[in-house]
Order: structure tokens, then C-alpha cells, then sequence
């Protein structure tokens, strides 16, 4: 049985197991092909709880530490060639390619695998939405989306994204790229705007072009500095907290609660916050947005499903606090919405239907 010397009892346990068990492996202290205690044993050994353990054995099996063979547990895989930095061998194995064969990576993250896009469910879908009994279908949308659309999204949020919001609060928009436009026209040019540096292009393009001034400040492993913002007011941050891009960390909480610190300085401050490409978690639960620990309506959450169902529909919705919906309501007449009425209507059901 194991037995680990935890330093930091009552907190994040389950990394000390996760650090014990992978230092045990790399020292050579557990071999390969050696059973692991069972999740239950070893948490009652540990006096700690199943779920516990059952986090530090899933990350180690995601890193390729451990083997998780059904009704039989956990085994210590083979690592040894993979710790071995041997020059000769690496280059020894390039040299068995075959230079005919020909191997093709997208990497654009503009992208999808039109090999399991569901189909027979949007064929389904589309039936029973194009629908001559709806007097609406063929009306000009709503200038802030539709109506089935927007309370899909008050659930769906809130389930997977833990955002607060109800249906008026929520714009639906052609892409991120118009939302952002939007915003430009409610606040005017004269509102400085800071991205996060590396940030996503376009959005530094569309302030810039907008005429706001725009302020780029780095970034470092948990996401933008808090310290050089205290140099500035009345400004805009756009940060994509739970997935940076192009990066891709994670913002840790103390960072994301300093960011809302700073917000909430100041009546004209406000964060943008773009989670863009959260939906996709492998090896952990998915992390709550910004916006659902924001008790002052400091930030502005924006989503898109270019990424999550196919780049096609140019579709996103953005939540705005309750004193910016006051803003863009008086200046509604001067905004149409661009997005298709049977598009939205087709990812309402969508998301209704349970399929998404």
C-alpha cells in the first residue's frame, strides 16, 4: 500500500497523490506492469475521499503513467524509452519513414471533421423547422435573435458554463467579429480597448479599425498581468480566460478574481470575455466562465458555435450586463440582426433535441 506524506492536508490532495505516484514511477521505486492499489483501498488508506483518488489516477492515466485495464484496475506502464534521450535512436526511427508516405494535418483552428458532423440530425432538424405554420420564418429576425434561441441558451450556459443571464440579456450575432462591432458602437471610439498579447488577431484588427485606442499588455502562465493595468481606466479587457488563444492556459482563480478587482474600480470598466474553444475539455472538468463569479455586471460573456458544430454557422450570442442591454436598446434602431432566422431556429431544436 502506498503511503504518501501529504504536506498541504485539506487542500488539492489529489495532486499530492497525482505528484507521489509519478515521482514513485520516474525514480524506478514502481515497475512496469505493477498494480496500483485499487481507488477505494488506497482512499481508505489515505483517509481521503474515492473521488480523490480517482481524479490523481485519471490525470496519470492521461499523461501515460498509468494503464487502466477494465475489472482489473490500474498498472504502471512503460516509460523507460521515453525518459531515454538517445539521439541515435530517435534518428534511427526517422530513418524507417518511408518518404512516399504522405501524412496531412490541418492545423487551422478554422476546422472541423466533416466525418462525424450529425447529419441525419440536422437533415431532421431542418425538416420539421422549415415549417410553413411559422409565421415568423420568413420575417426579418430580431434585432437581438430569436426568441427560442436565446432561452436554449439561458439553460445551456448555465449548465455548462455556470453564466447567469436571462433571455433579454443575450444578443445573438454573425460571428464574434460583429458582436465586437456592436460593442464598438455602444461605448464609441474613444473607450481604450486592452487584448491580451499574443491575442486573437481580429479582434485587435477590429478595435484598431473602430478607432478605439488599443493597449496590448503580455501575458504570462496564468493568463494577462493585473499589474499593469492599474496604469489605465475606463477601459475594455478582452481575455479568453478558460482557453487562451492561441496559447491555450488556463486563467487560475486568484488571477480571474484580481481581473474582477480591477473591473470593478471603476463604473466604465468592463471585461470581455471570449471563451472561444471551452467547450473542448479532455482530461478535466470544464472550468466556470468569468461571468458566473461577476457580482458587479462587470463582464460581458461571448460564445460562439463556429467551433462547437461547424464553421458554417456564423453564429454567437454575447451577454451583457444590465446597464450595457440599457445602451443597446436605445441604440437598437440603428441594428439589424444579419443572422438567419431558420439558422437560429435549426440550433435552438438543436440544442432542445439534446444532440448538442
Amino acid at each position: 500500500m502506498l503511503t504518501i506524506p501529504f504536506k498541504n492536508k485539506g487542500s488539492f490532495l489529489y495532486a499530492e497523490i497525482y505528484e507521489f505516484i509519478k515521482q514513485e514511477i520516474t525514480d524506478g521505486n514502481l515497475k512496469y506492469g505493477e498494480k496500483l492499489p485499487s481507488k477505494r483501498s488506497l482512499a481508505s488508506h489515505l483517509a481521503v475521499s474515492v473521488n480523490t483518488v480517482d481524479t490523481a489516477y485519471s490525470q496519470l492515466v492521461a499523461e501515460g503513467y498509468l494503464e487502466a485495464i477494465p475489472k482489473r484496475g490500474y498498472f504502471v506502464c512503460q516509460i523507460a524509452t521515453y525518459l531515454m534521450k538517445d539521439a541515435n535512436r530517435i534518428q534511427d526511427k526517422r530513418a524507417t519513414i518511408k518518404k512516399t508516405e504522405v501524412v496531412t494535418i490541418d492545423f487551422s483552428p478554422n476546422a472541423i471533421d466533416q466525418r462525424i458532423f450529425p447529419y441525419d440530425a440536422f437533415r431532421k432538424i431542418f425538416k420539421s423547422t422549415f415549417n410553413e405554420d411559422d409565421n415568423n420564418l420568413l420575417n426579418k429576425p430580431d434585432i437581438q435573435g430569436e426568441l427560442e434561441l436565446r432561452k436554449a441558451l439561458v439553460d445551456l450556459l448555465y449548465h455548462s458554463r455556470g453564466v447567469r443571464c436571462h433571455e433579454e440579456q443575450i444578443i445573438i450575432g454573425s460571428g464574434t467579429d460583429h458582436l465586437l462591432q456592436i460593442l464598438g458602437l455602444l461605448w464609441g471610439r474613444n473607450k481604450p480597448v486592452i487584448l491580451e498579447n499574443p491575442v486573437y488577431l481580429k479582434a485587435y484588427h477590429i478595435f484598431e479599425k473602430m478607432g478605439n485606442p488599443v493597449i496590448s499588455i503580455d501575458i504570462d502562465e496564468k493568463g494577462i498581468q493585473i499589474e499593469p493595468l492599474k496604469n489605465y481606466s475606463n477601459v475594455a479587457i478582452y481575455v479568453t480566460p478558460s482557453h487562451q488563444f492561441p496559447l491555450g492556459m488556463s486563467m487560475p482563480i486568484d488571477r480571474r478574481i484580481r481581473l474582477l478587482n480591477f473591473a470593478n474600480q471603476e463604473e466604465g470598466n468592463y471585461i470581455i470575455e471570449d471563451d472561444y474553444d471551452s467547450e473542448f475539455r479532455y482530461n478535466e472538468k470544464p472550468l466556470p466562465s468569468l461571468q458566473s463569479i461577476d457580482n458587479s455586471g462587470r463582464v460581458i460573456y461571448m460564445g460562439t458555435f463556429s467551433k462547437s458544430i461547424a464553421p458554417s454557422f456564423r453564429i454567437s450570442y454575447m451577454v451583457l450586463p444590465e446597464e450595457l442591454l440599457k445602451a443597446y436598446q436605445e441604440t437598437a434602431e440603428a441594428i439589424s440582426s444579419p443572422v438567419s432566422s431558420l439558422e437560429q431556429k435549426m440550433i435552438a431544436a438543436f440544442i432542445a433535441s439534446g444532440f448538442f
